[in-house]
């Protein structure tokens, strides 16, 4: 029996992927099937993907499928939720450093772009272009939340004087959830031997902008340095006393008249 569309997005927004962690955990066989199909979900996306296929590359069979899993979209949404719970561990690990927040920064921007590669091209389509609207309702409500978590904390390092007071925390969340699109960008990539070399340059960029170190004090240092040397006054080089100046007389042979 087939169920409509509200039905079944009431149903995937209600998974308890918590207790279904716990039963994939303990059996060999389910943690095999997920793997597996993450595999393909990440090479070729949710949609050109079958229920066969997973079972065929996991080597399980279609009972095992669904002693787990009502259909792959319960399947994909468990995958996500999954690199996005490990995510958000990671995340409560750094914070819980006791280091400066421009190194927790650093990290958590390292973070950001690993969840980005996690994600594969096929499936970032299968987000945006899903005909599921539960799938896209799920990963937002998950980024949301995830989001809004970031937000307070740099709202909290703006009040302890980490971040500058005149900067929107929005702003560097707008900022940090584009940075995907410049990882993936082929023709910047181009530009750089190894896509983490061009992840380096965007944390340095996003830190430290285009300026040098305390510009002003920079630019009056070069300035002192191609200054030429003044030219010595004319009354300082002048002898001191009239005993030195005649003496400097009787040195000079003038001509006799």
């Amino acid at each position: 029996m087939l169920l409509n569309k509200n039905k079944m997005t009431e149903i995937v927004i209600n998974y308890n992927f918590s207790n279904l962690s716990k039963l994939i955990g303990k059996s060999k066989k389910a943690r095999q099937l997920v793997d597996e199909a993450e595999k393909l979900f990440l090479r070729y996306g949710l949609e050109k993907v079958s229920v066969e296929e997973i079972c065929q590359a996991a080597k399980v069979s279609k009972m095992t499928f669904y002693r787990y899993f009502q259909n792959k979209i319960h399947l994909f949404l468990f995958i996500i939720n999954r690199i996005m719970d490990q995510a958000e561990k990671k995340y409560y690990q750094i914070m819980g450093q006791e280091v400066s927040y421009q190194e927790k920064a650093r990290q958590i921007v390292q973070m950001k772009i690993k969840i980005s590669q996690d994600f594969s091209y096929q499936m970032l389509q299968d987000y945006l272009n899903s005909p599921h609207p539960e799938i896209r309702n799920f990963i937002h409500q998950k980024t949301q939340n995830f989001f809004h978590l970031f937000l307070q904390d740099l709202q909290k390092a703006q009040k302890r004087g980490e971040i500058r007071e005149n900067i929107k925390p929005e702003f560097i969340l707008f900022i940090l959830n584009r940075l995907a699109d410049f990882v993936a960008d082929e023709d910047l990539l181009q530009l750089y031997s190894s896509p983490k070399e061009l992840t380096e340059e965007w944390i340095n960029f996003f830190f430290f902008g285009i300026l040098c170190p305390n510009p002003v004090n920079s630019s009056r240092d070069q300035l002192k340095s191609k200054a030429p040397e003044a030219s010595p006054n004319p009354r300082l080089s002048q002898p001191k006393n009239k005993t030195s100046l005649g003496r400097n007389r009787k040195q000079i042979n003038l001509p006799k008249q």
